[in-house]
């Protein structure tokens, strides 16, 4: 990540195969990454101290501050097209958004 934008802004993983994913914020601001409705089984994640707004709540969450990185593993279950962005005000708006296919088997 960063200002403002997301590298890559597209990447694919396959359903029922574990994903271990490292985001790194190369931006000097806060930074998330967010999809809102993921069918998967979460294996594990780091806390992140990273309060969400008020009815955010997706199913997929992880931030970083400036500089900083988290890592969080997943199992994606249903294939299909999923957006990312970033839930920092202003930052979806000013681009922060992607797109994660999930493949089938």
């Amino acid at each position: 990540m960063m200002e403002f934008g997301f590298q890559p802004s597209e990447f694919s993983v396959t359903a029922g195969q574990p994903v271990r994913m490292t985001l790194v914020n190369d931006g000097t601001l806060e930074h998330d990454f967010n999809i809102m409705e993921f069918p998967m089984e979460m294996t594990s994640a780091e806390a992140d101290g990273h309060e969400m707004g008020a009815g955010m709540e997706p199913d997929l969450h992880m931030s970083a501050m400036g500089g900083e990185s988290g890592v969080t593993e997943f199992t994606p279950t249903v294939p299909g097209t999923y957006e990312y962005f970033c839930s920092v005000t202003g930052h979806k708006e000013a681009g922060m958004v992607g797109t994660m296919t999930v493949l089938a088997p």
